[in-house]
């Protein structure tokens, strides 16, 4: 279970306030926003990567900095921070070592291969793969360990329609074993019949948590409508440059997070 009473943000600047919040297994949510809203500051901080500005966001029970957490936590970032020179087998063999012991087997490696299809693609280098394949290992990557809570910032980013398919069954599958997952997403059309919750940051605040079916998207849009300057028309930034600050392709953060209440206001 992820419990999070917190104001979130990194060193400097706090992203948004009064998050509280709790997902339970088998839950699926949304956590919509638009660009630079905090949604990736948010799912960094449940990762461990980022501490809250001020709080507590527990994972079982444990703050979710701990090492312990990492084995419950499965973070898919945008874009795949992966190593260029090597290929989808060494990624995925090097975080199947990284994890020690028998948490991770050769078994659960080639099941998750072919669970998302990356054996055409699996012994190129990384740098010639397009960012759809790259967003595949990043996933693979994710799901290895078997974790509880998974945490994907635009899963289905650079995906075609074949790839897709295949992360949606994969998150279906995961929440009938009892899972659950947060996804970050500004296409929420692709998991409106996955997800079973939706999380809405705006403003430095939420603005919805609750209940998919109780979520209507225009109530976002009027948010942006008032917002001196929006046009519907006018071409956003991928991402938040504050966000962005200091972020690089370092796989750390992902391979050390490998190893309804309603309220609108």
């Amino acid at each position: 279970m992820l419990e999070i009473r917190a104001d979130i943000g990194f060193p400097g600047h706090v992203v948004l306030t009064g998050v509280d919040t709790v997902v339970s297994p088998g839950e699926g949510v949304l956590l919509v926003g638009r660009n630079g809203s905090g949604k990736t500051t948010l799912l960094r901080t449940v990762a461990g990567v980022l501490a809250p500005s001020r709080g507590a966001v527990l994972v079982n029970s444990e703050p979710a900095s701990r090492q312990s957490t990492r084995r419950h936590l499965g973070l898919v970032p945008d874009p795949p921070p992966l190593y260029e020179e090597l290929t989808p087998w060494e990624h995925l063999e090097l975080v199947r070592r990284l994890w020690r012991g028998d948490v991770v087997t050769t078994s659960r490696v080639e099941q998750v291969i072919g669970l998302l299809d990356l054996d055409s693609h699996l012994h190129q280098r990384c740098d010639t793969l397009s960012l759809g394949w790259r967003k595949r290992v990043a996933v693979a990557i994710a799901l290895l360990h078997e974790p509880h809570l998974l945490l994907l910032d635009e899963p289905f980013n650079g995906l075609d329609r074949r790839a897709t398919r295949q992360v949606r069954r994969v998150l279906r599958q995961h929440l009938a074993a009892g899972g659950s997952f947060i996804a970050s997403i500004h296409q929420p059309e692709l998991l409106d019949d996955v997800a079973t919750r939706v999380l809405a940051v705006q403003n430095g605040t939420v603005l919805y948590d609750g209940d998919i079916s109780g979520w209507d998207p225009e109530w976002l849009d009027a948010e942006l409508d008032d917002e001196d300057g929006w046009d519907d028309d006018e071409d956003d930034e991928d991402e938040d440059e504050d966000e962005l600050e200091g972020e690089g392709p370092d796989v750390q953060p992902m391979l050390a997070s490998s190893a309804g209440r309603e309220r609108r206001r």
